[in-house]
């Protein structure tokens, strides 16, 4: 995975707005307060008249600003620009904390510890906005997004949030030397229906938006063309870049390649696409789902991770002059493998997640690698310093975009730190691999939050606060299925028992 362009907003990245380092990220925590200096106003060559120009070119009079929730979830709230403007100007707006410990239901999570979220009467963190994300949305005329990140009244990052939780081992990596570039390839279904025919359905029986099963058709797509058309447009219009698409082997399944990049550039664009595909879809009447699996007769839906990792010198580390792989490559492998089973939960963060890889073919099923094996949970791709990369395939299309990607490093730098080196490769059905070349990775969510409280590399490199927090938000989302009544068990029992 090669070097790509600079952004064509270099301009204004490169500009060092106050409070900012040179990518537009927030200084380091033990720097102060994230606010900085007020950004001056001026004539559209200061930091704020550089937003200002923005926000012209951009025809926007709203702003949304936008907070990555711990189940990837895109929530925010949408300003007028003189509100964001003076949001930006003063470092920051309250936010209520809340935002940390919904479920996707939007219900509280019940059984968090801390005494500021039991105590539901959340406080305030501070949002500040993340000025180089800043872009149109092009399917909301005369609107504008930012992600932004959050920070406590001292002015440190808050622990839990997912985009701070992948900043901090994107520092980490760089501590050592490194960088990483990635892309997300996002599977998804699109389906013939609305928000309101699905609730009328309970959900049963819902239609596909094509009823084929083979991929890569060209003819199965062309019913979708004006939906795939229109979002891969305003995808690029947005910023977000979306390479490849084509279908996938289930009824109305797609897959979208977004443009590799920094890592938490890509976390961004992937969470990003994720929630544009949603409101693409429905501007042409239909819906789409990133569930892992979203019907027991089709196949689920994957979310595979590609990797490379660079000196910040702008060298290859995975491959040497000669395409030879290196000790780096081996120990940033030996580290996701050895880690896997005690991070799934990062990985496969759903009850449903499950589904998807006990019944989906080439969804992997054990810790394992293989050189161009796409039943193996890592696949290696070698060939020159701009191609050569890892590809994890375990995580499923509903992972946390930033929360995946962070388990994929956390295990990299166990390996780095710990010079691992990776089991051997499997040849051939990985499925069928015995315990030389595969291990045994979580088959429940309850099981994968169990390994991933008792995790020393994820309390290293995560830290206690994030894992404590997380832990208890997958045992919730396991005891709300415990207590649920499922449409199996009504078929099955209601009846004959």
């Amino acid at each position: 995975m090669g070097r790509p362009p600079a952004d064509d907003r270099s301009r204004f990245l490169d500009s060092r707005a106050p409070g900012l380092d040179n990518r537009g990220k927030q200084p380091k925590h033990d720097s102060g307060s994230p606010r900085g200096r007020t950004p001056p106003k001026g004539d559209g060559t200061s930091p704020m008249g550089e937003v200002e120009a923005l926000l012209d070119e951009m025809q926007a009079a709203t702003v949304r600003v936008e907070v990555p929730d711990i189940d990837g979830v895109l929530r925010g709230k949408r300003f007028s620009r003189d509100r964001f403007l003076r949001a930006v100007e003063s470092g920051g707006v309250p936010w209520s904390q809340a935002i940390f410990c919904w479920d996707v239901a939007g219900h509280i999570y019940g059984n968090l510890q801390h005494e500021d979220w039991q105590s539901g009467f959340f406080g305030d963190v501070v949002i500040v906005p993340d000025l180089a994300t800043l872009s149109a949305v092009p399917w909301e005329p005369g609107a504008a997004a930012v992600l932004a990140d959050a920070f406590d009244a001292s002015g440190r990052e808050v622990a839990v949030a997912p985009r701070t939780a992948l900043r901090r081992l994107e520092r980490a990596l760089a501590e050592r030397g490194f960088e990483v570039r990635a892309a997300l390839e996002l599977e998804f279904v699109v389906l013939r229906e609305t928000p309101e025919s699905a609730r009328d359905k309970h959900h049963i029986g819902l239609r596909p938006a094509d009823p084929g099963d083979l991929a890569y058709s060209l003819l199965r797509s062309t019913e979708m063309l004006p939906y795939l058309d229109d979002l891969q447009a305003l995808c690029e219009q947005a910023g977000v870049h979306v390479d490849v698409v084509h279908t996938e082997p289930g009824p109305g399944m797609i897959e979208a390649n977004l443009r590799h990049g920094p890592l938490l550039e890509a976390a961004d664009q992937a969470i990003r696409f994720k929630l544009a595909a949603k409101q693409v879809a429905r501007r042409h009447g239909l819906m789409a789902t990133f569930m892992a699996k979203w019907s027991e007769d089709h196949s689920g839906c994957g979310g595979h991770i590609h990797q490379s990792l660079w000196s910040l010198d702008g060298r290859s580390a995975f491959v040497d002059g000669a395409g030879e792989w290196t000790a780096e490559f081996r120990n940033y492998l030996g580290g996701q493998l050895e880690t896997m089973a005690e991070l799934c939960a990062l990985f496969d963060p759903t009850v449903n997640s499950y589904r998807r890889v006990a019944t989906t073919p080439a969804a992997p099923r054990n810790a394992s690698w293989g050189v161009q094996n796409r039943l193996a949970s890592i696949r290696a791709i070698p060939g020159t310093a701009d191609a050569a990369r890892i590809e994890h395939r375990r995580s499923g299309a509903d992972c946390n975009p930033y929360l995946a990607m962070a388990g994929c490093i956390a295990g990299a730098l166990h390996g780095l730190d710990a010079d691992l080196t990776p089991w051997a490769a499997v040849e051939g059905n990985a499925y069928e691999a015995g315990g030389e070349v595969a291990r045994a990775l979580p088959t429940t969510l309850r099981e994968a939050a169990v390994l991933f409280r008792d995790s020393p590399v994820a309390r290293k490199y995560l830290g206690d606060e994030f894992v404590d927090h997380y832990a208890a938000t997958r045992e919730w989302e396991v005891e709300q299925f415990d207590r649920s009544v499922t449409d199996w068990e009504v078929r099955r029992y209601l009846e004959q028992i």
